[in-house]
């Protein structure tokens, strides 16, 4: 095991500010190719940059975000993650949601999503009311392209 002291320092070469949000960040990932770039707000929108475009844009979800994963074999896919249980799939290239779908009533609030590198599906983890005290694992089998 390595002691603090031994890690390497950590220097930033470039920095960029993304604006847009006007309430704080709640999650924030890069798609599998790392040209995209998406942001989740606890107001419920998500906002995207695409660095091949130059274009960004804002997703407007009506609940706070939770969770947010890019599909892993391509950079056209954002899965989005709510904390009233839905679970959207947005096309950046149509600009819109392509499939809507909602995890059960006992278990109300995504947690986590997860797309599989090797196939097109992904795994979602749901909390209860009760709040974290009983997690479902879904496994929700989709065609992602």
């Amino acid at each position: 095991m390595l002691g603090e002291e031994e890690f390497p320092e950590v220097k930033v070469d470039f920095q960029e500010t993304f604006l847009g949000h006007t309430s704080p960040i709640s999650c924030c990932r890069f798609s599998a190719s790392g040209n995209n770039i998406a942001s989740a707000s606890v107001d419920g929108t998500v906002r995207y940059l695409m660095e091949v475009a130059s274009r960004n844009a804002t997703i407007y979800c009506g609940a706070e975000i939770t969770s947010l994963e890019w599909d892993c074999k391509s950079d056209r896919l954002l899965l989005i993650g709510t904390a009233d249980g839905g679970i959207k799939a947005w096309n950046v290239d149509a600009k819109r949601v392509v499939c809507d779908l909602n995890t059960t009533e006992a278990f109300p609030s995504v947690l986590d999503l997860k797309c599989s590198p090797v196939e097109p599906t992904f795994v979602s983890a749901a909390a209860s009311k009760e709040y974290l005290f009983n997690l479902n694992l879904q496994l929700s089998i989709s065609d992602l392209t």
